[in-house]
């Protein structure tokens, strides 16, 4: 777990612009799969594969990364897979968006819990040297006292 979410840090650590490649890179990709090996859909499930680019994007790339891919998903739905044209079409729309909304908090939480596992870190760091120092150092315990 730790070297999973160490990697999401080197990742979200990059500049924006490649962060945001990452979102676009994700949707065409998300979109080409449904586009292509589950063209017997039709214009059923059309988010179906779109949800893992969202994720990914968000995860990795943070939640301007996110949302950009947010975006850019049903756009591309709309023009490459099925326009919407029913309420059926806006309801898996909306629903399309609340789940996006869900991996949103999800990110943020591991977001949250780097930081929690980083700041942890230096706290052990900095007892460590404080007692390597009193150790080494006798006098030192006349200071703190």
């Amino acid at each position: 777990m730790a070297l999973l979410l160490e990697f999401v840090a080197v990742c979200q650590a990059k500049p924006l612009a490649w962060r945001l490649m990452l979102a676009v890179a994700a949707v065409f990709v998300a979109v080409a799969v449904r586009v292509v090996f589950l063209e017997a859909l039709g214009g059923h499930h059309v988010y179906v594969t779109l949800h893992a680019a969202v994720a990914i994007a968000t995860l990795l790339g943070g939640l301007g990364a996110g949302f950009l891919a947010t975006i850019m998903a049903p756009t591309l739905a709309h023009f490459l897979i099925k326009p919407l044209s029913t309420g059926g079409d806006l309801l898996a729309l909306a629903a399309f968006l609340l789940s996006c909304l869900v991996l949103f908090v999800m990110a943020e939480a591991v977001r949250m819990a780097q930081l929690r596992v980083a700041a942890a870190d230096r706290a052990r760091e900095r007892q460590e040297r404080m007692g390597y120092f009193i150790d080494r150092v006798p006098a030192a315990i006349a200071i703190f006292d």
